[in-house]
């Protein structure tokens, strides 16, 4: 079997595995009730980081991905030119910070982990059916970045900011991996029937190789925290032999 075919089939009972452990993390920060969403939003490219924050912080209150995704566009401006200039300087790891929150809650992912998680522990000590794990990982076919959030996780990969969680690692890479899968024409749920021609683009794209790197930096923090070794076992043995530092 292909190894990058092999990575992919492990990685799809791996992910179940990393939500029930996130989810007893308490893996996500935001409210998943309902919202009523706003027509559009005005938010200059130039807002300030501290106004930016703000509004950010009212948006995870209320789960508002599209706020989320609006502010994504100055938080990028700000970390950009802070990381031009110093990726180390409390400039760039303030933006960046919030950028990362920001891109993860416009993306979605939060609520398909909830219903990947759910799904598990509604299971209990069985282990789930091939059906089941699918209609499982369907929820990430609603998962998608826009050209500018999944730009914002490029950068971040580059330069994560030094207080960046395990949790939050995980879920920027799953973001980044179901919109790549997307992108390729397939999803989470398929991965085991990726083509030759999926799997080759996947290996070329910037974005894919973000999100392994973004799994392994979760992995690495865990490490480093001394948590539980489950999530760094699994992906282990499934992930290239890359040793990043977060």
């Amino acid at each position: 079997m292909h190894p990058t075919r092999t990575r992919a089939a492990a990685l799809a009972a791996c992910l179940a595995s990393l939500a029930l452990a996130s989810s007893c993390q308490q893996f996500f920060t935001t409210s998943l009730a309902p919202f009523l969403a706003r027509v559009s939003y005005t938010i200059p490219a130039d807002l300030p980081v501290e106004d930016a924050i703000r509004l950010l912080e009212q948006a995870m209150d209320q789960g508002d991905s599209s706020a989320a995704a609006a502010l994504v566009t100055p938080l990028l401006a700000a970390a950009t030119a802070a990381a031009e200039a110093d990726p180390a300087s409390a400039a760039y790891q303030q933006a960046a910070s919030a950028l990362l929150d920001a891109a993860v809650l416009s993306s979605g992912v939060s609520s398909a982990m909830t219903t990947l998680a759910s799904g598990y522990l509604a299971l209990g000590d069985e282990e789930p059916t091939g059906e089941q794990l699918a209609t499982m990982m369907a929820a990430f076919s609603s998962v998608s970045l826009d050209d500018t959030a999944e730009d914002a996780l490029l950068l971040l990969a580059a330069y994560p900011p030094s207080d960046m969680s395990s949790e939050e690692a995980y879920a920027a890479g799953l973001a980044l991996m179901a919109d790549g899968l997307s992108d390729a024409g397939s999803s989470l749920a398929d991965m085991e029937s990726l083509t030759e021609e999926q799997l080759a683009a996947l290996e070329e794209d910037p974005s894919f190789a973000a999100a392994m790197m973004f799994l392994l930096y979760g992995a690495a923090i865990d490490e480093a925290n001394g948590e539980t070794s489950l999530v760094g076992g699994l992906l282990g043995g499934m992930l290239p032999e890359v040793e990043p530092e977060p």
